[in-house]
């Protein structure tokens, strides 16, 4: 059996290929590489969504793309389902990087650690805040706002979900719709992002949204990037609308170089690494070669989109 993937190999990985399905012929594609130029007897393939971007052509003897993420934006599902080829996630491996990404990056302003590493002076500011008593608006409570919440509730912080219903889930204060979010807005004090890409996140953020949002308050975004109207951000940063942004993913990615987000002093552009944790792919490698025992044996996928 043929696996190609985008992601190199680490000793460890080969290791477990070899522990678990030794009959497995490896093949390494260039990272930035489509599958458009993949040979056409390859059964397995392990990808990023930008590997599977603008796509026309599948090889003719592939079952199954094994994302290494959880989203899936930007695929072509219906030629997926045409050519008979099971698209499954990495659900639930990005969740601890994405919690610990996000309460790093608010302690991290909450504690001007941020404007230290910058200033290079000894400058002791007089405007810390507190976690305790403040309000964390999490916008999109499945599990990676579970899990955020979790590491947010010692901190002594209310906090607020946004789903689809108003079912209370463990460690949030609160719970309420999107139709809502407009009147959460002003009294809280760090708003977190983490909506997929769909049409309903599609510019959720814009002019109109950020008319509500608490002047000192600090916006983070690692949902998706298609979630925020660029340029109203900015707007809002510049208006003081809001405080900060702390930034991890974009509407187009690599950021170009001349993006005005590196250049806004109240802006923090990360290259799209929350999700990133130690043993990452070790966890995707995993659930790959659980995926071919189901292969093998006929049995359902984990994690299936189509």
């Amino acid at each position: 059996m043929k696996v190609l993937t985008f992601y190199p190999t680490k000793p460890e990985i080969l290791e477990l290929i070899k522990e678990k399905h030794p009959e497995i012929e490896l093949i390494e594609a260039e990272p930035s590489q489509t599958i458009d130029n993949t040979p056409d007897d390859i059964t397995v393939i392990l990808a990023k969504t930008l590997n599977l971007k603008n796509v026309t052509h599948y090889p003719k003897s592939l079952k199954l793309i094994q994302l290494a993420s959880a989203g899936f934006d930007g695929i072509d599902l219906d030629l997926l389902k045409d050519h008979h080829i099971k698209l499954c996630n990495a659900h639930g491996v990005p969740t601890v990087g994405v919690a610990e990404y996000v309460m790093g990056a608010i302690l991290a302003k909450a504690r001007l650690l941020l404007d230290s590493v910058i200033d290079h002076s000894w400058e002791r500011f007089d405007h810390y805040q507190n976690l305790d008593g403040k309000k964390l608006l999490i916008v999109g409570a499945g599990d990676i706002g579970e899990a955020i919440a979790k590491r947010a509730e010692p901190f002594g912080v209310e906090i607020v979900g946004v789903r689809r219903s108003h079912d209370l889930k463990p460690h949030f204060t609160k719970m309420i719709t999107l139709d809502e979010l407009a009147d959460e807005l002003p009294t809280s004090d760090y708003v977190v992002n983490i909506l997929p890409s769909n049409e309903t996140s599609n510019d959720l953020f814009n002019k109109s949204l950020f008319n509500h949002f608490k002047s000192s308050a600090i916006f983070v975004n690692v949902g998706r990037g298609n979630a925020v109207v660029d340029n109203d951000l900015i707007a809002a940063l510049d208006n003081k609308q809001l405080d900060y942004a702390i930034l991890d993913v974009f509407h187009q990615e690599p950021l170009p170089e001349d993006h005005p987000f590196y250049h806004h002093p109240n802006i923090l552009v990360t290259p799209h690494i929350a999700g990133s944790s130690e043993g990452y792919l070790t966890a995707v490698w995993t659930i790959l070669l659980k995926q071919i025992d189901h292969l093998k044996d006929n049995t359902e996928f984990d994690h299936v989109i189509v």
